[in-house]
């Protein structure tokens, strides 16, 4: 999330995310860009949620990205890439060595240690065996402009959109949009999450975390799981053809991936897969939520259930951990905004952790991601539909 470029009087507590993570904020006493303070996320938390944030991603929209860029006349040499808000680097780990040709990011992120690890991180060669090259700016992510933009081959970012206001999301939209750059951006959430056995509490706690996904925080009403249909629309508006795609979290022996398969509305796309990322603020050992300093989950390890191949990585403890940090990040939001849920949230939590090491809870949390281009350039191709005008079916 974006932030000032120097912090200064700095009182550290945790919050809850509305991306679902862990992380220590400090509020700052210069307020610039968009004054949300300093939220840092743990770097445990991003490495715990990187195996599936991996295999949710919808490769589909690579396809249109190179055909876009093999469509222009005079291509640089080089692509430059700006990861937004990179955080460890999980996006670059994943894009980089999918992508053709020498490549050159610049990794924007306003925690320093974060910044650290993403560099060091980076792969070193793309998919062609090209060099890869990484940079790195500290500073407000707010305040990219089509002139900073300028060069840029392409703007990527993953769990960013619902962090964002509706204007921010705007000005990203215009800044891309007028320096001829296309976006990728990807993992937004979008309000379902399903799962398995249901329970009678399940919309409950859904609807309250859905809420405070969508709260005013420092002054910014968040978009939440609103962030697809905004930016399909923003980018669209300012001129940009768009794309969207379901890329669903599966938690748990999921036997099908059929879902991920789906095409989700944009701007007037096919029909919509809407989803929701939902993580929050890890309960403490003691077992309350809340406002607490970020705990790792203990690891515990998922049964040997025969799943279908790109289901796999379910089967390691280190994503039943992520399962049970999910789940108790996704019912501490909920309580967070509303209160009177603890007694009956903190009942439905103990079950439903219960089941989790032997496989009887799955859940399917859903997400989206979105392409947007440069209307004029990218070439039509046959059974890769492009989203139409903006206000399509969700």
């Amino acid at each position: 999330m974006s932030d000032t470029d120097t912090d200064t009087h700095t009182h550290t507590d945790t919050h809850t995310t509305t991306d679902g993570g862990p992380h220590t904020a400090a509020d700052t006493s210069t307020d610039t860009g968009t004054g949300t303070g300093t939220p840092r996320y743990a770097p445990e938390w991003l490495a715990l949620r990187e195996g599936a944030d991996a295999a949710a991603r919808a490769p589909g929209l690579l396809g249109p990205l190179r055909a876009h860029w093999a469509d222009q006349p005079g291509e640089t040499a080089e692509l430059v890439i700006r990861d937004l808000g990179c955080g460890t680097g999980s996006m670059g780990r994943w894009l980089a060595p999918r992508l053709p040709g020498p490549q050159h990011w610049i990794l924007h992120d306003h925690d320093p240690d974060l910044l650290v690890r993403a560099a060091a991180s980076m792969p070193r060669t793309a998919d062609d065996g090209s060099r890869v090259t990484a940079a790195t700016e500290r500073g407000d992510i707010a305040r990219l402009t089509s002139a900073t933009l300028a060069g840029t081959s392409l703007v990527t970012g993953s769990a960013l959109l619902d962090l964002l206001t509706r204007d921010e999301v705007d000005a990203l939209a215009a800044a891309c949009a007028g320096a001829g750059c296309p976006a990728l951006l990807a993992l937004s959430v979008a309000g379902r999450v399903e799962l398995t056995p249901a329970e009678p509490l399940d919309a409950e706690i859904a609807e309250a975390f859905n809420a405070h996904q969508r709260r005013v925080e420092h002054g910014r009403r968040l978009l939440g799981p609103d962030a697809i249909e905004a930016a399909s629309e923003a980018f669209a508006r300012h001129g940009m053809e768009v794309r969207v795609r379901a890329s669903p979290w599966r938690l748990g022996a999921v036997p099908s991936l059929s879902v991920a398969e789906g095409a989700v509305s944009g701007a007037g796309g096919s029909q919509a897969e809407e989803g929701v990322d939902a993580q929050g603020a890890p309960l403490t050992p003691s077992g309350q939520w809340g406002s607490r300093r970020p705990t790792t989950t203990p690891e515990t390890r998922m049964p040997e259930t025969r799943m279908p191949d790109t289901a796999t990585p379910w089967r390691n403890s280190a994503h039943a951990a992520l399962a049970a940090q999910w789940l108790r990040g996704w019912v501490g939001a909920a309580v967070e905004q509303r209160p009177e849920l603890a007694p009956r949230a903190e009942a439905y939590l103990t079950r439903r952790l219960t089941d989790c090491p032997d496989g009887g809870l799955t859940a399917v949390v859903h997400h989206s991601d979105i392409l947007a281009l440069p209307v004029g350039t990218t070439p039509r191709r046959e059974g890769d539909p492009a989203a139409g005008p903006a206000g399509g079916a969700r």
